[in-house]
């Protein structure tokens, strides 16, 4: 997997899942290309919008039993859905994918003509069969979160460990945070860092944001950015930044202005530590832009140094000196 290309709001590639499906008796056929979408993400805030299920893989290429409905369409309970997988990378680690296994499923329903097409947004492992249905958004995530928290529970492979830590960190509650302060003691840097900032998203603890702020300075000390690591899949890789911002997932920044503007209190430190520290290819997407859309009066010197200084396209300074504007420094930013 490569580095995607660096844009507001998608900088990690979090992409929608495209089903298209014909409908036959009981079977709904499906074709994804994608991966799992962050579970705090905005499209969520309406769960009544998307069919969620719950169910296991039965014999077959991909079926799954529909065993309960948890929003949306309650007769599709008791049919089969058709996963198939050619345009996919399933997340084996995460929902090892074989008869047996149970999964909830996030779909976004799309009905044009006779052809009914889903998205699927998101694939959450489960061990539990039945469930009640989810009235609102936050009792959907807190369905999410105890299902992810129970296998965490469970879970002795550190790999798995992180990857349920990265599905579940971005819906934790404070309470709920809690029980990853274990892994802050973890050996394994990565399942380390995945729980800090999952911790810090919860809590916004001061002591929380002074720790991931020296993890990553001596991530920008110590990495080599022109390398390739393991991605999250057997197999696949990518460039370092990518990986850390996939762990640290509120630096991924423009899904939801208000959501942003919530959680500015513990990341424009972080943001302000990748501009000035970051190499020179990803301070403007992690670092002088987020701060161009989230930065106080604080930050002002600092983008008045960048018009200056720094090798900028047209488009790019632009955003500087709407940003100096929406500061009160019109005068200052003019050309």
């Amino acid at each position: 997997m490569s580095m995607m290309s660096v844009k507001r709001g998608a900088w990690v590639a979090t992409c929608l899942l495209t089903l298209s499906g014909v409908l036959l008796p009981r079977v709904a056929f499906a074709r994804m290309v994608g991966g799992n979408l962050q579970l705090d993400h905005p499209i969520f805030e309406r769960p009544d919008s998307f069919l969620i299920v719950a169910g296991r893989f039965v014999e077959g290429p991909g079926n799954v039993q529909v065993e309960s409905v948890i929003a949306g369409d309650p007769t599709v309970r008791n049919t089969q859905l058709w996963i198939g997988v050619q345009s996919f990378h399933w997340p084996q680690v995460l929902v090892p994918r074989r008869i047996g296994t149970r999964c909830i499923l996030i779909l976004r329903p799309k009905c044009s003509g006779v052809t009914k097409e889903h998205q699927i947004c998101a694939v959450i492992p489960t061990r539990r069969q039945s469930f009640e249905r989810a009235s609102d958004s936050e009792s959907f995530k807190r369905l999410a979160a105890n299902e992810i928290l129970a296998e965490l529970a469970d879970e002795r492979s550190e790999e798995r460990q992180q990857h349920l830590i990265l599905q579940v960190a971005p819906i934790l509650t404070a309470n709920e945070a809690r029980r990853l302060t274990p892994f802050l003691e973890s050996k394994n840097l990565w399942l380390r860092r995945a729980a800090l900032a999952g911790i810090l998203n919860a809590t916004k603890e001061e002591k929380y944001l002074q720790m991931a702020i020296e993890d990553v300075r001596q991530f920008i000390e110590t990495t080599n950015h022109l390398e390739w690591i393991p991605w999250f899949e057997p197999g696949t890789k990518a460039k370092p930044y990518a990986v850390l911002v996939k762990h640290y997932f509120f630096l991924d920044h423009g899904w939801s202005t208000a959501d942003d503007q919530k959680k500015a209190a513990f990341t424009l430190p972080l943001f302000r530590l990748l501009a000035t520290k970051a190499p020179a290819a990803y301070r403007w997407p992690l670092g002088i832009e987020p701060l161009c859309h989230l930065g106080t009066a604080q930050d002002v010197p600092f983008l008045h140094e960048c018009l200056g200084s720094v090798r900028l396209t047209d488009q790019e300074a632009a955003i500087i000196r709407d940003a100096l504007q929406r500061l009160g420094e019109t005068k200052k930013a003019a050309p």
